[in-house]
């Protein structure tokens, strides 16, 4: 095997790990942003075939970069770990011919209309939609009178870029401050408790799964500063048959990927209790999901999904964690950082680092996954997973301040 490993996130030392397991000659492309220091680099230039480092990862000639490596070494196996590389790596499968995910099934988890599409025609339910370049479908859309709704970029990540529109008296001018030449999806505000869904598939097939509460909604994170939190549902609790099934049915719904892919699915339980599709990505949950899940079933998502597509194939328990965790990641507000908690004495409490610092002055947070602080807790298995995550907001509430 001759594999390309193309990556953004800052997971050098581990990537060198789960290749040093396969049988060799795995090559590195990662983003400059991806390295922490100097030693990382020179250790991974020491463990990889060769390795390439980009500056500016999001270019459109960094898809070039990818194709001239794979014909240059001759690779039969192309690895990503990251959203940004999902449609461009299965654009450079198909032209090359490479075993792995196509751009039918990289756009369906990328692009929102196409992905609630299926996702409906497989009986999961999707809130009301219309496509902003589509003028009959949003003629349609906006006669129902379905405000509130959202404005999304039709491929985002983490809440960035939403917009949410109150009124028809506030719509043309939500319009004429979206980017010019943006691709939107519109749809109606879902009110409801929000959940997520994570876990491992294969040829549309969910091979392991488990769902979690967030505390607030990515909205709220994003536009409010309230803090990305969420645990994990005990296996006695209704919602988690429920939202486990609703996972599979979307993943089954959307065309297929034949490599093992982690996957990170949203929900919102509206008032009759349906799990509503917010979206779902194949790749890991960001923030503190992938630490949870690794720390709950004793192996990550990455790296099952990359140690098997290098030739290390992943021993995968179907059935409950061994232990429930939850995660925290306290973004800023906007303010000057006067007071944190350098410290977490909260029950349960797994890893507690403080990022932020004090006398900073943040205009609120620029991502889901931005972060002051971040907190991991082991779960009680008795009480509802609520209580226990109101106890964690609690405690941020009182020990976080700003000027």
């Amino acid at each position: 095997m001759r594999q390309l490993l193309v990556n953004r996130r800052p997971l050098l030392d581990e990537l060198g790990d789960w290749a040093d397991r396969g049988p060799g000659g795995t090559g590195l492309l990662t983003a400059a942003s991806a390295v922490t220091c100097a030693e990382e680099l020179a250790r991974a230039r020491k463990r990889f075939r060769f390795v390439e480092v980009v500056e500016d990862y999001a270019s459109d000639a960094v898809e070039e970069l990818i194709t001239g490596l794979c014909r240059r070494h001759d690779i039969d196996t192309l690895v990503s770990t990251a959203e940004i590389d999902v449609l461009r790596c299965a654009r450079v499968r198909e032209r090359l011919g490479l075993p792995g995910q196509r751009v039918a099934s990289a756009e369906a988890y990328r692009n929102k209309f196409v992905m609630k599409r299926h996702a409906a025609r497989g009986g999961v339910a999707v809130a009301d939609m219309a496509l902003l370049t589509d003028a009959d479908g949003l003629a349609r859309f906006l006669a129902a009178d379905p405000f509130p709704v959202l404005l999304k970029p039709l491929r985002g990540a983490a809440a960035i870029g939403i917009v949410r529109v109150g009124s028809a008296a506030r719509w043309e001018s939500a319009l004429a401050e979206l980017p010019p030449a943006a691709e939107y999806l519109v749809e109606q505000f879902v009110e409801g408790e929000m959940y997520h869904v994570d876990g491992l598939m294969r040829d549309g097939r969910v091979l392991q799964s488990w769902p979690s509460r967030y505390l607030y909604t990515q909205w709220e994170t994003m536009y409010e500063s309230r803090p990305n939190l969420s645990g994990m549902l005990a296996p006695s609790d209704p919602r988690t048959p429920l939202l486990r099934d609703t996972a599979a049915k979307v993943v089954a719904a959307l065309p297929a990927a034949p490599e093992l892919l982690p996957f990170h699915a949203e929900f919102i339980m509206d008032a009759a209790g349906r799990p509503v599709l917010c979206e779902i990505a194949c790749r890991a949950g960001g923030a503190g999901i992938t630490e949870a899940y690794e720390r709950s079933y004793g192996l990550g998502m990455n790296e099952a999904s990359v140690g098997d597509r290098l030739g290390v194939p992943a021993d995968l328990v179907p059935g409950p964690p061994r232990e429930l965790h939850g995660w925290a990641w306290f973004p800023p507000r906007a303010g000057r950082l006067a007071r944190v908690p350098g410290t977490c004495e909260l029950p349960g409490a797994r890893r507690y680092s403080r990022k932020g610092r004090i006398g900073q002055r943040y205009d609120g947070p620029s991502a889901v996954t931005h972060a002051v602080a971040e907190l991991v807790f082991a779960l009680a298995d008795e009480g509802a997973v609520e209580a226990q995550l109101e106890q964690v907001d609690a405690w941020w509430a009182e020990g976080c301040s700003y000027a």
